[in-house]
């Protein structure tokens, strides 16, 4: 016999609810302002969509941060191509609001991967700006502005899991202030 207690079952049903929110934001942003007669598929529409790549809802359920990938039309590649263009937008719940943050394609770079803080005014996320290396960047949500954490690269291959199996960033919050993550050494440089 399995058993599953209601307190289950109502965060499951929390969790449903918001993905299906943050969805019906998304569609009516990337689907519906693009509404287009129907046709045929072309190979052009593939390469002309967008992508949803991660959707994080804020934890007090204000914010949702979205991870778009641009057209592969509009991506620049540097070196290997391992690392696709990303854009951050922002949801406000309670106005409605959906609103692109993080221009990678305006800064040549791509930004992804955003963590929440818990009290949900700051998040962490990773971004290639510079074009150099891969840092970590923090947003502010009441004041809109960007402050690189730490001039050294990230190692995104080191992982924290806090919550729960399928939080593994490459960083993660101790508390509302203070945020860890394993740094890239800094370059040799030859002085001869």
């Amino acid at each position: 016999m399995i058993k599953i207690s209601i307190s289950e079952i109502s965060q499951n049903l929390v969790s449903f609810i918001r993905y299906c929110i943050l969805i019906k934001f998304i569609l009516f942003e990337f689907k519906m302002a693009q509404c287009q007669e129907k046709r045929i598929l072309k190979v052009d529409d593939i390469f002309n969509s967008f992508n949803v790549a991660q959707a994080k809802f804020s934890p007090d359920d204000k914010w949702a941060v979205v991870v778009i990938e641009r057209p592969r039309k509009d991506q620049l590649v540097y070196g290997i191509n391992f690392i696709n263009r990303f854009d951050i937008w922002l949801l406000n719940v309670q106005s409605n609001s959906f609103v692109k943050i993080l221009d990678g394609k305006r800064d040549t770079c791509s930004y992804w991967n955003p963590v929440w803080s818990e009290d949900s005014n700051h998040f962490a996320f990773i971004s290639t700006k510079g074009q150099d290396n891969i840092r970590p960047y923090l947003y502010n949500i009441n004041n809109g502005k960007v402050i690189q954490i730490h001039a050294n690269g990230i190692n995104v291959t080191t992982r924290f899991y806090q919550n729960n199996e399928s939080d593994n960033e490459p960083f993660a919050w101790l508390d509302n202030d203070n945020i860890v993550f394993t740094a890239s050494p800094q370059r040799y440089l030859n002085v001869t």
